[in-house]
């Protein structure tokens, strides 16, 4: 039986005004679709300013999209008024890069998380005070971190605070957005098995957003890879990671650093045969792909026609490299692996 769909992405479209009084709406998000299951995990991979964070936005109700849907719990939640969103914010909640700035230095770390309780959960103060006392060791702080201030903490332990406070009122879905990006190696690796083991004991889900693969693959399920807006390729995370499809997929991979010096020089070749420009001179084109600039294998129509998401196994890839008939019209290269 097929788990519920929780959260429904449709066509979605996020535009920022110009900075100038004749300028054009800049369009970060341009027709994303994907979905996330109950309990599932889901990660959103790209470079900066592939609109990660925009997505993210849209969803928490941030940010008002320009064009799509957002559906939510069966409910459509595209534009929402004060009381929807005070309604989705319940099941809804986020853990953000930098923990510190959403912590008010002032307030102890238990007035912080009690306020929550007290006004979304209608707990009474009593019961409020020990529910944040046992979410607390539940992330693995000490039984003080009630009475203490956010500065006498580290990154990692502010960030296990987040944790402990998007979990407060019961969650369905959590988004975190580049939730480790800051940590150093062991904090991060102890950060994520504690997302993986609350997510099991719990059984809600995560979007996952951040800029680095093996990360996304490590904690998701299915993956989608995206890039100036728009969706590269999706689908089981292994899949993507082990067989990409997309030149961009494929050039995300190639730039992750392996210890090996030999297979690390293999990697820098076949990175530079893999993304012909930095991007930045060459603008992509307003219809086709917005990849081509920077793609080795750019054909004519990659500049004027926009690829549409051709199934490929248990992959979707939107490049022209894939024909309608669901066979790739070329054999990806061997990803090459220390």
């Amino acid at each position: 039986m097929e788990t519920e769909t929780l959260l429904k992405v449709e066509d979605l479209r996020v535009e920022y005004p110009g900075t100038g009084w004749r300028s054009a709406p800049f369009r970060a998000v341009d027709g994303v679709s994907f979905e996330i299951r109950r309990g599932e995990t889901v990660g959103l991979v790209g470079e900066s300013g592939s609109g990660k964070s925009t997505i993210g936005r849209a969803v928490l109700g941030l940010l008002e999209p320009a064009g799509g849907r957002i559906e939510f719990g069966g409910h459509d939640v595209t534009h929402r008024d004060r009381a929807t969103q005070r309604q989705v914010s319940r099941r809804l909640q986020a853990i953000f890069q930098d923990p510190y700035s959403s912590l008010n230095p002032a307030r102890t770390v238990g007035r912080t998380m009690v306020e929550p309780l007290e006004v979304q959960g209608g707990a009474a103060r009593a019961g409020a005070v020990e529910k944040v006392a046992s979410l607390l060791a539940d992330v693995g702080l000490p039984e003080d971190s009630t009475d203490r201030y956010p500065p006498s903490f580290s990154g990692g332990q502010r960030q296990r605070i987040a944790i402990a406070r998007s979990l407060s009122i019961s969650p369905q879905l959590i988004i975190c957005d580049e939730a480790v990006s800051a940590l150093d190696l062991v904090t991060r690796a102890q950060v994520l098995n504690l997302l993986g083991d609350l997510q099991r004991e719990r059984g809600f889900a995560y979007l996952f957003i951040a800029h680095d693969l093996p990360i996304v693959t490590y904690v998701s399920q299915r993956t989608v890879v995206l890039y100036r807006g728009r969706i590269m390729e999706q689908g089981p995370a292994r899949a993507v990671h082990e067989s990409p499809l997309h030149p961009y997929t494929q050039m995300l991979l190639a730039a992750v650093p392996v210890p090996d010096p030999a297979v690390q020089r293999v990697r820098r070749a076949r990175r530079r045969a893999t993304a012909v420009s930095t991007g930045t001179a060459a603008q992509p084109p307003a219809e086709g792909c917005p990849f081509a600039p920077r793609c080795p294998k750019v054909m004519s129509r990659c500049w004027t026609q926009r690829p549409e998401a051709v199934p490929v196994g248990e992959q979707v890839v939107e490049c022209h490299l894939f024909g309608p008939s669901n066979r790739p019209a070329w054999v990806p290269s061997p990803v090459v692996r220390p």
